[in-house]
Order: structure tokens, then sequence, then C-alpha cells
């Protein structure tokens, strides 16, 4: 009950100012913003979505992918605190579970790959749907101005596939009161 009162109260963006280095007078803002991936599904694609009590809003995204046919895209409207500097992002954490062989979770952004992450094996019976993991941070810090970017997530999947519950990216000089996430779909390649 705990984590689930926890989940409840846990804010979509977390500011913090930090002041430690810096010339006087000057500030860094660092954030951290979230997206439920099941929030890309059109009402449509509701198949894919799947309830898990431990899941933050309880719902995740399932894909069930062999060969890299759906791509979650998610639109990224990047909006500098200091408009004379660039942002600073970074992919921190995709919370995921799987219960069977591991998956491999790719990343792009405007489709250059930026990383991946492989998921933990488990074999269960189906317990380990319910069991949340941290990917923990996915390829480098990039440096961006001011715009929009899309950010591509691609699974290679067992015949199980993997779920998916949130994103968070972590952007240092991304203005605390504009949403950094923009937009989203679940697409399937057409061959």
């Amino acid at each position: 009950m705990a984590s689930l009162f926890q989940r409840i109260i846990t804010p979509l963006v977390v500011v913090v100012v930090l002041c430690s280095g810096l010339a006087e007078g000057q500030s860094s803002i660092e954030i951290q913003q979230h997206f439920e991936l099941e929030n890309v599904l059109r009402d449509d694609q509701q198949e894919y979505w799947v309830w898990r009590s431990e899941a933050y809003n309880q719902k995740t995204l399932r894909l069930e992918d062999m060969n890299r046919a759906h791509t979650i895209e998610l639109r990224l409207c990047i909006e500098p605190f200091n408009p004379n500097q660039k942002v600073l992002i970074v992919v921190s954490d995709i919370l995921y579970s799987n219960d069977g062989p591991s998956d491999i979770v790719y990343l792009k952004i405007n489709g250059h790959t930026i990383g991946n992450f492989t998921t933990v094996e488990q074999w269960r019976s189906g317990y380990e749907w319910n069991v949340f993991r941290n990917s923990k941070v996915i390829g480098p810090s990039m440096l961006v101005q001011k715009g929009h970017y899309l950010l591509a997530i691609e699974v290679e999947t067992d015949k199980w596939g993997v779920e998916l519950d949130r994103i968070q990216i972590n952007a240092e000089n991304h203005d605390p009161t504009k949403r950094m996430f923009c937009g989203a779909a679940l697409k399937k390649k057409t061959s």
C-alpha cells in the first residue's frame, strides 16, 4: 500500500535548482519529466495495454515484437529556460517488466541510435510481469537547441514480449513550466 501511495503523490515534474560552482547570479535548472508509455495508444490500439497493480497508473504497454515492427514515437519539445544556452538531456530510465528470456530495447533520436539495454531474464510462470525494473541511463547526454525532436523506442522480444511502463528524461536548462513530451504514437512498420 505504501508503494501505491508513493506513486500517486509522485509529481510528474521535479525541479531542482543547482547553484554550486556557478558565478554569482547564475543558476542551473535540472528537471525530470516522465511519460507513461501506455499513453501512446490510440482508442483502436487498446489491446496493447495490460493492467498491472505495481505499474504507475496500473497499466503498461505490452509489445510482442520479434522483428522490431513497432515503433513508439515520442515527440520532445525542447524549450530552454535560459534562451542563450542549449539544453542537456539524457534518457535516465525506462521502467519495464519481463517474464521469460531477455529482450532488447533500442532508442533513437531523430533517426540516430543513441543506445539500448537488455532486460533481465526471469522465468517465473508469469509472476515476473508485476515486478518492475529500471533500465538506468540509456545512451549519452545530448546537448540540444530549442526545437522538436523525435525519440523512437523499438523492441526485439521473444514470443512473450516485454512490458514498458514509463520513461524518464533528465534535462538541464529546460524550462520547468513547459512539458517536454508533446506528442506520442505507436506505429507499426509496413513492409
